[in-house]
């Protein structure tokens, strides 16, 4: 049995991607990378789109216009990216097309959508940022609003959340049967990361507002200058405060009552930040990072994505591999669906039949993650029709159901309070795997393990099982056993250095880093069905935040 996805997941699926906006290229770049034989048409002369695109080249076969209607005809998928109205004038949307591809998902990221009074749009990363509210949000609060407008993300973000999101879509219809149209909006796809400012306003909230600073983090993430840099920390939960402050010497103010809940620090935060900053900046960056890892508080430094190039951890699990750019080599990154297997997938019949309901009716999918990563692959999951249960612990609920997160995120699905460290619970927990697809998990290394719920237990009490994790560095390779956050994995990765305005202290900003993370997720769960369809065995998936944001990040 294999253990891990196979680069083979999608293999004998053919795919077609017709050359116009990047996001198309993204989507089918994540769709080669396991397995699927993709086919780039260029239909007109086009310019070269640089580094990013040699970072989403492999894998991929680049044919002659004159072969795209022989390719469409056998097409099992077609991709498409760029302005409503130019497709129209290509004769490339469902109406005209369908009769090329007849047994194809034919798979749409537009500015806006197909479909709508914003159709016919003109879109672009500057308009669809702008367009989505997420501009506003990126960068965090700021001292000047006339000074420091909202800006576009580094690189082409708003390509890789679209095409993300199509590969998702688009893998999910090839499953699910039939031949589809998947019309995702980019402006969509990029206002859906913003899961709690968008349900603020049903809750009676008002929005995030940009004024203040965020140059100095907050008490949820805290960012400090050392004698060498910068350093994102994380001790947002109480226990991991008490080890923090000791770690700090136990001075007097961090000791004070209220300190210990973030709620309370928070308002007292720019009180406390010199104190902060008196410490910090008598240490490296390496010695801050290094000594609260040890002591499993959260703590990344805060850096651009070059320093990651020798990062041994990410060479371990491949991450890196070489390329060509204008004639010499590069390096850049593979894929963010992490460690795969070599192992061959036998090939699926290409009978197409036509599903009565949405694509994943049927599937059982156990949710023991929390926060935002995994719950958002779990909400799209129960979106096209997977019964979700969410299992929580009944003394340490999901964090997000303090506030706005919970009722975006957990529509759709069933809950369950389950105590795992109890022998009845885990026994009702393996009772449900029995009776699951699917498990989606993201806690910290060992976690699941140490309830005796890890994947090799798991395969054994299931050996059709899914297992899908996420994890700030991987669940294998010499950096597993780092604490975590999304928004730390940002400081990590170099999105966080790469955003904001010259000569400024680098900010954190928005959670960035967990719904992008939960799109590959949701594309790894359709592949790995596929797989299963065609072996009988189930696999385990082993995602990590930061070669997901290093991946979107890919101009070598």
């Amino acid at each position: 049995m294999a253990s891990y996805l196979s680069r083979q997941a999608l293999a004998g699926l053919r795919v077609v991607e017709i050359r116009g906006g990047l996001a198309a290229s993204v989507a089918g770049r994540a769709l080669t990378a396991l397995g699927a034989a993709v086919s780039v048409v260029r239909l007109r002369e086009q310019a070269e789109r640089g580094e990013v695109e040699v970072g989403l080249a492999p894998g991929k076969q680049v044919v002659d216009a004159s072969e795209l209607d022989p390719r469409l005809a056998e097409a099992d998928a077609v991709l498409l990216a760029g302005d409503y109205l130019d497709l129209r004038d290509a004769a490339l949307l469902p109406a005209e097309l369908r009769s090329r591809a007849p047994r194809a998902v034919l798979g749409y990221a537009t500015p806006f959508g197909l479909t709508g009074p914003l159709r016919e749009w003109r879109g672009g990363e500057l308009v669809e940022l702008h367009a989505s509210g997420i501009a506003r949000l990126l960068l965090g609060p700021v001292p000047d609003l006339d000074e420091f407008p909202p800006v576009k993300t580094y690189g082409d973000q708003g390509a890789f959340v679209g095409g993300l999101t199509l590969a998702a879509g688009v893998a999910t219809a090839l499953h699910g049967g039939g031949s589809h149209v998947v019309d995702v909006s980019i402006q969509e796809a990029l206002a859906s990361i913003a899961v709690h400012e968008l349900a603020r306003p049903a809750l009676g909230e008002t929005l995030t507002s940009r004024s203040g600073d965020a140059t100095i983090g907050n008490a949820t993430v805290m960012i400090l200058p050392t004698t060498d840099g910068l350093v994102a920390v994380s001790p947002r939960e109480t226990h991991q405060w008490d080890v923090w402050a000791e770690y700090m010497g136990s001075p007097a103010w961090a000791l004070e009552p209220g300190m210990r809940e973030v709620e309370k620090r928070q308002q007292r935060y720019t009180e406390v930040y010199p104190y902060l900053l008196a410490w910090s900046r008598q240490r490296t960056t390496d010695e801050i990072y290094r000594e609260s890892q040890a002591l499993h508080i959260p703590a990344f430094p805060l850096q651009p994505p070059g320093n990651l190039l020798g990062n041994e951890g990410l060479a371990e699990r491949g991450f890196f591999i070489g390329a060509e750019a204008e004639g010499k080599p590069v390096t850049i990154p593979a894929h963010p669906f992490g460690l795969l297997d070599e192992t061959p997938v036998p090939l699926a019949s290409r009978e197409k039949v036509d599903p009565a309901g949405l694509p994943l009716e049927g599937l059982r999918v156990l949710d023991f993650s929390w926060v935002i990563a995994g719950p958002t692959c779990t909400r799209f999951l129960a979106a096209m029709g997977a019964d979700v249960i969410k299992v929580e612990a009944p003394k340490r609920p999901d964090p997000a159901r303090v506030g706005a997160l919970h009722p975006v995120l957990g529509q759709g699905k069933r809950s369950l309070a389950l105590d795992l460290k109890a022998p009845e619970g885990r026994q009702i927990a393996l009772d449900l795997v029995r009776r699951s697809d699917v498990l989606v998990e993201n806690f910290a290394a060992g976690v699941m393990d140490r309830l005796g719920l890890g994947w090799e237990e798991l395969a054994e009490v299931n050996p059709k099982l899914i297992y899908i994790s996420l994890s700030g560095m991987g669940r294998k390779g010499p950096d597993a056993g780092m604490v975590a956050y999304g928004t730390l994995v940002q400081a990590f990765s170099g999105f966080s250095a790469v955003n904001g305005f010259p000569n400024r202290q680098p900010t954190i900003g928005w959670a960035w880093t967990d719904p992008v993370c939960a799109l590959v997720m949701t594309t790894a769960v359709a592949a790995a069905l596929r797989q299963r369809d065609r072996t009988g065995n189930g696999c385990r998936v082993d995602t990590s935040m930061v070669e997901t944001m290093l991946w979107t990040l890919s101009a070598p």
